[in-house]
């Protein structure tokens, strides 16, 4: 069964509990949530067993959320048991910080996992990477339960226990991989930031909403093409971008 998995604790230490601030009348979580559902695939919060989300647990059980609790150091792990849990065996995976998450540009990425089904990792690249890694915070990924086990199983690397898929598109060997190139339709995007992960990004999401009002309805071009024509929240961007690159 293919379910999203989206990952989400309140420890973010730049920005605490970022994920449940306000968004569009929402929070941010709820906002993603939202936006997720009518695409008709079971929606997974993958949190931690730390005492610090007893709060978001208690939000998730308030608005009737699936969750799943597991450890807080290990995300690979807790993609696992989350995915066996539900008995998801094919897992769209989402970080919990990016709610302007393009669900058009989802559903292609799944159309492409529909043609290719006996891959173990599908995903969109931008500049020779793949999008997991970009900043600008409108891309998914999807992965078999399989190729995360046999990560976990094979690989000792600590990194991929911290950086879920991390392991797979680093060893293109051992797994097999469908990839989408998109330089040439994003590449004009590529110092947008919508990714919310230091109270700057997130006075830059302010500003956006007061430009558009309903972001639910509204696709990332609209959005990136305001912002490359809005020179100052542009440069705010790039600099946070600079600022967080590690």
């Amino acid at each position: 069964m293919l379910g999203i998995i989206i990952q989400a604790r309140l420890g973010s230490t730049r920005l605490p509990a970022k994920i449940l601030k306000p968004f569009q009348s929402k929070t941010i979580l709820s906002f993603l949530v939202d936006k997720l559902l009518p695409l008709n695939i079971p929606v997974i919060i993958a949190t931690t067993i730390s005492p610090s989300d007893d709060e978001l647990v208690d939000y998730l059980e308030k608005n009737n959320y699936k969750y799943y609790r597991g450890s807080e150091s290990n995300v690979l792990e807790r993609y696992i048991q989350s995915a066996e849990f539900f008995g998801i065996d094919k897992i769209v995976r989402i970080t919990s910080d990016n709610p302007f998450l393009d669900t058009d540009i989802l559903q292609k990425l799944i159309a492409n996992f529909e043609q290719n089904p006996d891959h173990d990792y599908w995903s969109f690249v931008l500049n020779n990477k793949p999008t997991v890694l970009s900043h600008i915070g409108i891309f998914a990924e999807l992965v078999s339960l399989d190729a995360l086990r046999f990560l976990r199983d094979n690989f000792s690397d600590p990194s991929y226990s911290e950086h879920v898929t991390f392991g797979i598109y680093n060893n293109p060997e051992s797994f097999k991989i469908h990839f989408v190139d998109i330089t040439n339709e994003f590449s004009k995007y590529n110092n947008i930031r919508l990714t919310i992960d230091t109270p700057e990004d997130y006075e830059n999401t302010q500003l956006i909403e007061k430009e558009f009002k309903n972001i639910s309805k509204t696709n990332f071009f609209e959005i990136g093409n305001y912002i490359l024509s809005n020179q100052k929240l542009k440069e705010s961007m790039e600099q946070i971008i600079i600022n967080n690159t590690k």
